[in-house]
């Protein structure tokens, strides 16, 4: 989740945020819905303070077309999933129907690592 502190406090400063942001649009109050995204991009600048210094990525970035059929795929997968949960009516079969996505969002992930030359061993 976090590799330094600063990044533990970002992120535990973004599900704050988030949160309050939650309770704002719950509760109609805009007050908390204000403090709740300030304290969003409160930890966006941290996280953007912190990004120079974690260096050089371990490994090159994958193309453009790559990275947009991936998002594509998972985003079919979750559109097929929830359409899906309209034809299942019990629970059972709705649990299996996710269980299904989870897998192939899984596979997906892992087919692109076979792709790009880094195998999962």
């Amino acid at each position: 989740m976090a590799a330094n502190t600063g990044q533990g406090r970002g992120f535990v400063t973004f599900l704050v945020g988030f949160t309050v942001t939650c309770a704002g649009l719950y509760l109609s109050n805009k007050l908390l819905l204000g403090v709740g995204l300030i304290v969003v991009l409160v930890s966006l600048f941290q996280f953007l303070k912190l990004k120079p210094l974690e260096g050089k990525t371990a490994q090159k970035a994958s193309s453009t077309t790559m990275k947009l059929v991936g998002a594509f795929l998972a985003a079919l997968g979750w559109v097929i999933t929830l359409y899906g949960l309209r034809l299942v009516a019990g629970t059972n079969g709705r649990i299996v129907l996710v269980n299904a996505q989870v897998l192939q969002d899984r596979q997906t992930t892992e087919s692109f690592a076979v792709v790009k030359g880094k195998e999962k061993g």
